[in-house]
């Protein structure tokens, strides 16, 4: 089978993880083109991939023979690079976030529908063996009922006022922490408690970032119809306490926790 032909959408720091996982399965994958606003980021980007450039995203799907596009634009452009791709009849690799508000939520899954393409936002942690590993005990039950589910991603984050861009600004970034580095935690909860959200509560916090328009920490609560209690926690404000786990599992036989290595 041919290899699969993609087309990167932005060329910044994010895209750097993209390729290392291309480079691991070059025999399926091949980044035959990539588009950046920024010239100069563009014609580096291509070089290195041996890909052609583009600085319109949209000339890029419209021109370049590829099977899908994989989406690195910051999150306030994510929407209308999803819609182009899925108009032009191309699948989609996006980065999380898919879109902002419901809205845009709306216009994404029409646009995917009606073209009968694939859209995948690559919950990069769903991978993590341990994360494998979990999940398959619940399925077999080896916890019986779940009682709770805790997840947590938090780190002592660098920014300032001049190296934040975009993130900064709440109609760029859809918020503030929770929509970005809170969406890992938000969905391994999700993955491990097995059922839908009937009640959420936050508590969104700026401890140390206060140049943000959105928090820079979080606390949340969720019940699952299932009868499941979620507890996750996230930020940028600071590092978690020694042992902390990434996620830990409790139900009527016992319980299960790691660091998300092990």
């Amino acid at each position: 089978m041919s290899p699969i032909k993609v087309g990167l959408v932005g060329g910044g720091g994010i895209v750097d993880a993209h390729i290392r996982g291309y480079r691991a399965y070059a025999e399926a994958i091949e980044v035959v083109a990539v588009a950046d606003l920024v010239s100069e980021t563009v014609q580096r980007r291509a070089t290195e991939l041996g890909a052609a450039a583009y600085t319109d995203f949209r000339q890029m799907i419209l021109e370049a023979d590829l099977d899908a596009v994989d989406i690195c634009l910051p999150h306030h452009l994510h929407a209308e690079a999803i819609v182009a791709a899925a108009e032009a009849g191309k699948h989609i690799l996006c980065e999380k976030p898919l879109c902002l508000t419901v809205q845009q939520a709306e216009l994404v899954q029409r646009a995917v529908s009606v073209a009968g393409v694939t859209l995948m936002c690559a919950h990069n942690q769903l991978y993590l063996p341990a994360v494998a590993k979990a999940k398959q005990l619940l399925e077999n039950r080896t916890l019986g009922t779940v009682y709770e589910v805790r997840t947590t991603d938090s780190f002592y984050n660098d920014f300032d006022p001049q190296n934040m861009g975009w993130r900064a600004t709440a109609a760029t970034s859809g918020g503030g922490e929770l929509m970005d580095t809170g969406y890992h935690p938000t969905y391994l909860m999700l993955h491990f408690a097995g059922g839908s959200p009937v009640e959420a509560t936050a508590l969104l916090s700026r401890h140390r970032l206060r140049f943000m328009e959105g928090e820079d920490s979080a606390q949340v609560l969720v019940r699952f119809d299932n009868g499941v209690v979620g507890q996750l926690v996230t930020s940028w404000a600071y590092d978690p306490p020694p042992g902390t786990e990434r996620f830990s599992i409790v139900g009527e036989r016992g319980s299960m926790h790691s660091d998300g290595q092990s």
